[in-house]
């Protein structure tokens, strides 16, 4: 009879020493150089995805003669934080005078928690900087590289020009 009753014990045993390893090494992991590859091109994506959204904004905003606007990420800082702990408990009821009782009741917990804290500082762009940027004129030499760049030229020239030798652009209506 006191075969049937270890077999569990063993049983449980060998369970808890096999995820003992495992429950520990979840709460010894580190952050490693992996994080910043997927956090600089995570976020080099979504400042350039943004840019474009708040540069196509504004284009449409300056065609209905409407106020523009810009927006810099002037810093960014990413926080990892990893923690993890690991407990055991082993507990045991014998009595000596009935075997039929005996029991063996180990445990095991463990627990990991992982945190990401971004700190992104924005800046409004304005003054004099930003007015002689979106009043100054576009320079023909930098139209030029967008054509030889195979941007479509009649668009280029429509967006760019009024007149060209006295020649009228289409009007805006």
């Amino acid at each position: 009879m006191s075969t049937k009753a270890n077999k569990p014990v063993k049983y449980r045993l060998r369970i808890i020493l096999f995820l003992s390893p495992m429950l520990a090494n979840a709460g010894c992991q580190h952050i490693g150089p992996q994080s910043i590859v997927d956090d600089r091109l995570a976020y080099n994506n979504a400042i350039v995805t943004s840019w474009e959204q708040q540069a196509l904004l504004n284009i449409v905003r300056a065609r209905y003669d409407d106020f523009i606007g810009f927006v810099n990420v002037d810093s960014m800082a990413q926080t990892h934080t990893l923690q993890g702990s690991v407990s055991a408990t082993l507990g045991a009821m014998l009595t000596p005078w009935n075997l039929a009782t005996n029991m063996i009741n180990p445990s095991g917990m463990g627990s990991r928690t992982a945190t990401d804290s971004p700190l992104i500082s924005y800046t409004p762009a304005t003054g004099a900087d930003f007015a002689k940027s979106i009043t100054a004129p576009i320079k023909p030499a930098d139209i030029l590289n967008l054509i030889e760049s195979n941007y479509n030229t009649y668009a280029l020239l429509n967006l760019t020009f009024y007149s060209i030798n006295e020649i009228q652009n289409a009007e805006r209506d």
